[in-house]
C-alpha cells in the first residue's frame, strides 16, 4: 500500500526561527564566555595571593639568616674563637718592634742572610729582583 503523495505548499522554517536559535546560541556562548574568564581572574587571583605570602615569607627567612650571619660573623665572636682554636695571639702594639736593614751599595746585594731572606719573600712576588745575584 502505497501512501499518497501530499501536494500542495512545502512548509519552510521562519526567519524568525532561524534569528532566534542564533540569538540563543549567541547568548549561550557569550554567558559560557563570561563564567569561563570569571573563573579564571578567581584562579589568578589566588595565585597572585599565594605568591605574594610566600614572596613575604622568603623576604622575612631573608633577613632572619642576614642577622644571623652578620650576629655569627662579628669580630668580637670570630677573634676569639681563631685564637682559641688555632692557638693565635693579638699583639699589643707596645710590644712590637720595627727591625730597618741597613741599605747596602755593594754590588752582590748584602750579606748572605739577606739575599738568603730576598730569595724566601721572591716565591710570594714581595721583593723584586731578588735573584739578581744568583747568576754568579
Amino acid at each position: 500500500m502505497k501512501l499518497p503523495l501530499r501536494r500542495g505548499r512545502v512548509r519552510r522554517p521562519r526567519p524568525t526561527t532561524g534569528i532566534l536559535t542564533l540569538g540563543l546560541l549567541v547568548g549561550l556562548g557569550s554567558l559560557f564566555a563570561m563564567a569561563w574568564n570569571t573563573h579564571l581572574i578567581h584562579e589568578y587571583e589566588a595565585d597572585l595571593a599565594r605568591l605574594t605570602a610566600q614572596r613575604a615569607f622568603e623576604q622575612d627567612e631573608l633577613r632572619r639568616c642576614q642577622v644571623t650571619w652578620h650576629r655569627e660573623t662579628r669580630r668580637d665572636r670570630i677573634v676569639p674563637r681563631a685564637q682559641t682554636e688555632l692557638g693565635l695571639h693579638e699583639v699589643e702594639p707596645s710590644a712590637r718592634e720595627v727591625v730597618m736593614l741597613r741599605s747596602t751599595e755593594g754590588g752582590e746585594g748584602g750579606p748572605a742572610w739577606l739575599r738568603h731572606i730576598a730569595r724566601g719573600l721572591d716565591r710570594y712576588g714581595e721583593v723584586d729582583g731578588a735573584f739578581a745575584g744568583e747568576e754568579e
